[in-house]
């Protein structure tokens, strides 16, 4: 090989050394991105986690108040009805 091949295939690696090196900082600027989203996403799915229980919260005490309603109307309900009864035997 003449001194001017040895030259031009030291140019074509260092080039080639040159452009993978760059590649390599991408790929590295691509992980960190990656993380960082990933890290984000944690941070989001433990928020929703927390919304979820604090709605399933909510719907244990909503179920827990619609059966006190249903207590009170079913109270109430048997009020009207003695009422009703007490009115009735004083008309007859």
């Amino acid at each position: 090989m003449t001194p001017e091949q040895v030259e031009a295939v030291l140019a074509s690696n260092a080039k080639a050394i040159a452009s993978n090196s760059d590649a390599i900082a991408e790929s590295r600027r691509q992980i960190s991105a990656l993380y960082q989203l990933t890290a984000e996403l944690a941070r989001d799915r433990a928020t929703m986690f927390d919304i979820l229980r604090g709605l399933n919260e909510d719907r244990i005490k909503t179920s827990e108040n619609i059966a006190s309603l249903a207590e009170n109307v079913s109270a109430l309900n048997q009020n009207v009805a003695r009422i009703a009864e007490h009115l009735e035997q004083r008309e007859g």
